[in-house]
């Protein structure tokens, strides 16, 4: 390769990167392994490192150049750092990233058309509604004839093996996640479970001991030592989601290579029944919050880790810590709900051992442990505002805990087909079956899970039927 091109342990050992696990789900920028940094803008002349990115973008190996059409680029906008894994694609492989804008909401119907047009398109963004939904339109191609560019041989996915397998479906591998960020925890203040004389439910999660049953217990104990002329709650945020992931179990279920309904499932029923039981108790406030509670009059917050920043910043006196969602009282593992985060390979690409060589690419980004100082120093460095007040911060123990909620090895996270098969199962504008069975069972729209079963097992049915076809 040119004189210039560094190698990976360099450009490792020289990266500033950025954590994601704490960034908005939303950002789209941040589903990466680690996010840009901005520098001050300049009129200078160019300088030699960007004489020498001109030049690698010219000298970019054709094989390696990807076509990704997006709502939001991988390229760094002017006065900003590549991505470390942009960086080892272009330094170390050659590669090069060619980008396609689209919108959000118009992104697949732009796949569709280019690719029926026979316009190249490469390579596109991973989300919850993209799969399995996406393959009844034929827009995916699997990736498992690039395993050697992908690099599982090396070691860099032995920890990601059981989600790669959990993803499979019919022929293949479609979604290979390289990282997981944003995972739906449980903020609260130590302070609190101090003063009310409770124990420190991350000691309880270390110890194996946090489950439904002293989570529900530490909710009614904090309710009804409730102080005249206030009023308690023993949870907000989104409860729904959270719960039916700690069962384990999916709404839709892979069995024998086929999609099954399962939400009669009975550990699923145990835990939408305790849902149920947290709203008829009183201890759910539904009013929504950006936020942990600054009144000090709600115990947990269960919310991705993208408002954790802002709750420190906001209730600096409380001690704040988080702790996975707890488990089933008979489950020896911890499940999340989390972000996964992944690449497509699009239909009838030519670029195939590309785009696996720039999955590869993210993998080694957010697994490298030479990487890890830095993005710890980076995550934790309060965010002030130009007055000096501090917006967002990370504490270190927070970040350290963070960390072990997304390792698979620790902390499993949960993936349900029936969020990717389309309106009548999800949707982000409040419709479909998963919406439903997070938002109407926290409000009281239904007296017992059987209830709520009877309503919804037609639906899913349904839908399971026509991936059937």
């Amino acid at each position: 390769m040119k004189r210039y091109i560094k190698t990976l342990a360099g450009i490792i050992a020289i990266s500033l990167t950025v954590t994601s696990l704490f960034s908005c789900s939303s950002s789209k920028k941040e589903e990466s392994s680690e996010e840009t940094v901005t520098e001050p803008a300049t009129t200078e002349a160019p300088t030699e490192a960007e004489t020498e990115e001109e030049f690698r973008k010219a000298e970019a190996r054709e094989e390696m150049t990807i076509t990704w059409l997006s709502d939001y680029d991988l390229n760094p906008a002017r006065h900003e750092k590549r991505s470390s894994a942009l960086e080892i694609f272009e330094d170390v492989f050659g590669g090069k990233i060619n980008y396609v804008a689209t919108t959000a909401d118009g992104k697949y119907d732009r796949l569709a058309e280019m690719l029926n047009a026979g316009e190249t398109v490469d390579m596109f963004p991973y989300e919850q509604g993209a799969f399995p939904e996406g393959l009844t339109r034929d827009l995916y191609a699997p990736l498992d004839p690039y395993y050697e560019e992908l690099g599982m041989d090396t070691g860099i996915w032995d920890d990601m093996q059981e989600v790669i397998d959990m993803y499979s479906y019919k022929d293949g591998h479609y979604v290979i996640p390289y990282s997981f960020t944003n995972p739906v925890v449980l903020t609260y203040s130590r302070k609190m479970i101090q003063q009310e004389g409770l124990s420190d439910p991350y000691e309880l999660y270390k110890q194996g001991s946090w489950n439904w049953d002293t989570f529900m217990d530490m909710m009614q104990t904090f309710k009804e030592n409730t102080p005249d002329g206030t009023t308690r709650y023993g949870i907000s945020g989104e409860l729904g989601r959270a719960a039916l992931a700690s069962s384990g179990h999916t709404v839709v279920k892979k069995e024998n290579g086929q999609l099954v309904n399962n939400i009669s499932d009975p550990e699923i029923a145990k835990a939408e029944q305790m849902v149920i039981d947290v709203s008829q108790q009183g201890l759910y406030r539904s009013n929504w919050l950006e936020h942990f509670d600054t009144d000090g009059n709600i115990l947990f917050y269960a919310m991705g880790t993208w408002t954790l920043g802002e709750s420190n910043a906001l209730n600096d006196d409380k001690d704040l810590m988080i702790v996975p969602f707890p488990k089933s009282p008979t489950s020896d593992r911890y499940y999340i709900s989390c972000d996964h985060n992944a690449r497509l390979l699009a239909r009838n690409s030519q670029k195939g051992a590309a785009v696996a060589t720039y999955i590869r690419c993210e993998r080694l980004a957010a697994t490298e442990a030479t990487f890890a100082d830095d993005k710890k120093t980076a995550a934790t460095t309060p965010v002030k505002s130009a007055m000096g007040d501090v917006k967002s911060v990370i504490t270190p123990e927070q970040y350290d805990a963070l960390l072990e909620f997304t390792d698979p090895t620790q902390v499993f996270p949960i993936f349900d087909f029936g969020y990717g098969m389309g309106n009548n199962m999800y949707n982000y504008k409040g419709e479909g079956v998963l919406y439903s069975m997070e938002k109407n069972l926290t409000d009281g729209y239904y007296a017992s899970w059987d209830n709520a079963c009877e309503a919804w097992t037609g639906l899913v049915a349904g839908e399971v039927d026509r991936f059937a076809q």
